[in-house]
């Protein structure tokens, strides 16, 4: 298939350049703002980041999705009965797991769902040496609960139950689970302690104290949560813990970024310890809610739970840079940071294109980085033709802009690339330049010619046809043009019989 540059693409867009309002920012994660909520306001449980984006996760199987925290949009495939309990980024893929036994792997090539049963509920997941460990409780009439591991070596395809413990009908399953220096250390509602290298063997219990919520790694140590400000601390992949309790208020979660420590729990209650757990300051959340998970981000911490009467809380801290950052971004409901399609209006890309259609091309792009840019131009092109030039008279930091509707073609048979560059003419000074382009490839194929009936394939009624108009001139039949069908368009035929390319 040959390659074609396009000259011109720009003819007018649909709409102009569209620039969504900034959020105020804030360096470190001792300073707390609250995000709006996001309708139908699910009560969320779990977040995490990854791959430029954080995501979070609740009840009525609720995953929201945000590049910089403040502004959230829902993602959720179908709003399910389940509720998501913990979400994890690790190996390239987001992995989240809830109540009704249920694990899903969110993004990447395994992405889909497993389900171990309405009785199990699984509050905790991690990743480590190869392994994926998800962790909870499981509830029989006859034995009460149970703690159960499950484990997956192959990227989520499969899972295997590892541990199942009868704990005698209270409710001390297993809470949280964390992977560091080399193990797997699990925590319990009874303040048990586990260790594991693999995840599928696990040590006796350790008991530390009472209740645990949580747990976190980082540097070389660990740090759990847990009620009236209990905070435990490991320096020795767990063998022995030391106290290092703070407040009065129940800790439900805790995780730890850069250096940087945060624990969140009841009462919008928040912390932090920049020296790996010695030391602890509380920190305003502006809520009374309970904030039941939290995650430190690239450039945002997040920090998710319930506002009464049980709707939804969002939180953020802002981590900036000194710098711009721009990128191309994928607005909710877009299939890309670029869409290129042959129908005006939508923002799905095309998977067929022909040499009769129009291209309409949407794209988008964010500012992630921590002060505003100045202007800058923003281009398109197909083929690394003449591009067309987006003028930009500047973007916030963590603002986004987009245009649609850009057109081009029809375009002749070939196979093609189109590209947007961002800040094309190097007028922006940036934290990273190696994250300005996205691109989207698509074929025009060749007509099918002999296709005389236009069924999509080459075959006996094509024939019939043809050899109906032989000698003709001036028709459809004279495949190679000279004038008459006969042998050579005969020939032609039969070597494209079959289905079409």
């Amino acid at each position: 298939m040959r390659s074609t540059i396009v000259n011109f693409i720009l003819a007018s867009a649909a709409s102009a350049l569209v620039m969504a309002p900034s959020a105020t920012a804030s360096c470190d994660p001792d300073t707390w703002l609250n995000a709006t909520p996001v309708p139908p306001g699910n009560p969320l449980t779990g977040v995490a980041f990854g791959d430029g984006i954080h995501l979070a996760v609740g009840f009525n199987a609720e995953i929201l999705r945000s590049v910089n925290g403040a502004v959230w949009f829902d993602v959720s495939p179908v709003q399910g009965s389940f509720n998501y309990l913990d979400i994890v980024f690790d190996d390239g893929q987001f992995v989240a797991c809830g109540a009704d036994g249920r694990i899903d792997v969110l993004t990447g090539p395994n992405a889909g769902a497993v389900t171990f049963g309405s009785g199990v509920v699984f509050s905790s997941v991690a990743y480590g040496n190869g392994a994926w460990v998800v962790v909870g409780g499981s509830f029989d009439l006859s034995t009460g609960w149970s703690e159960v591991i499950i484990t997956s070596t192959n990227g989520g395809l499969t899972w295997t139950p590892t541990l199942v413990n009868p704990v005698g009908g209270a409710l001390d399953v297993l809470s949280g689970v964390a992977f560091g220096d080399g193990v797997f250390i699990s925590v319990d509602g009874d303040g048990d302690i586990r260790t594991s290298a693999n995840g599928s063997t696990w040590s006796a219990p350790q008991n530390v104290t009472t209740d645990l919520n949580a747990i976190a790694y980082e540097g070389g140590v660990f740090i759990a949560c847990g009620p009236s400000g209990r905070l435990r601390r490991s320096v020795n992949a767990g063998a022995t813990w030391s106290s290092i309790d703070f407040g009065a208020n129940a800790w439900f979660d805790i995780d730890v970024n850069k250096g940087n420590w945060v624990v969140v729990g009841q009462n919008g209650a928040i912390a932090t310890s920049a020296n790996n757990g010695t030391s602890w300051s509380s920190a305003a959340s502006g809520t009374t809610d309970a904030i039941e998970a939290v995650n430190g981000g690239d450039n945002a911490w997040i920090a998710v739970g319930t506002s009464n009467p049980g709707n939804q809380r969002l939180l953020f801290s802002q981590c900036v840079t000194s710098l711009p950052d721009l990128e191309p971004f994928t607005i909710a409901d877009w299939s890309g940071p670029l869409v290129v399609s042959t129908t005006p209006g939508t923002n799905t890309s095309a998977t067929e294109f022909t040499e009769a259609d129009t291209i309409y091309i949407d794209a988008a792009w964010a500012n992630i980085g921590g002060i505003d840019t100045g202007p800058f131009t923003a281009s398109v092109d197909i083929n690394g033709g003449p591009p067309a030039d987006i003028p930009s008279p500047g973007i916030p930091s963590f603002g986004l802009q987009f245009i649609e509707d850009l057109t081009a073609g029809p375009l002749a048979p070939g196979d093609y690339t189109v590209t947007l560059t961002l800040d094309s003419g190097e007028t922006v000074p940036e934290s990273n330049e190696s994250n300005n382009i996205a691109t989207f490839d698509f074929t025009i194929p060749e007509p099918c010619a002999a296709d005389l009936d236009g069924d999509g394939s080459v075959g006996s009624a094509d024939l019939a046809q043809l050899l109906g108009q032989w000698g003709m001139s001036g028709v459809p039949e004279d495949l190679d043009g000279d004038g008459s069908v006969g042998s050579a368009d005969l020939a032609q035929l039969i070597g494209n019989w079959g289905p079409c390319p």
